[in-house]
């Protein structure tokens, strides 16, 4: 997946809206989105910080699946800089329709 990418067509998509309810609706989804992460993430720490790595059913988390929960929190963290974009973007745009 290029992050680049996805980060450029959000940044058009937010150019090209014309009218200020359309950025409304984007910064809302962008806002929306950030927060379903972050409250993700908590969660997935809080559960891994008191299991110790070892599921309430005693099963124990091999290096593959610390490596697949390592690269998710890393999208994650990339997804929540992109809606802090997105929503910086909403503002300077509604800002210059002003």
């Amino acid at each position: 997946m290029s992050n680049t990418s996805i980060k450029n067509l959000l940044q058009q998509a937010i150019s090209s809206g014309d009218r200020k309810n359309d950025l409304l609706m984007v910064k809302s989804d962008a806002d929306g989105i950030r927060t379903a992460l972050l409250g993700g993430i908590s969660f997935l720490g809080r559960e891994l910080d008191e299991s110790g790595a070892q599921s309430k059913a005693g099963r124990s988390y091999g290096p593959g699946d610390l490596s697949d929960l390592g690269r998710f929190l890393s999208s994650s963290v990339e997804l929540i800089q992109m809606m802090d974009s997105v929503i910086d973007g909403c503002d300077d745009s509604a800002q210059r329709s002003d």
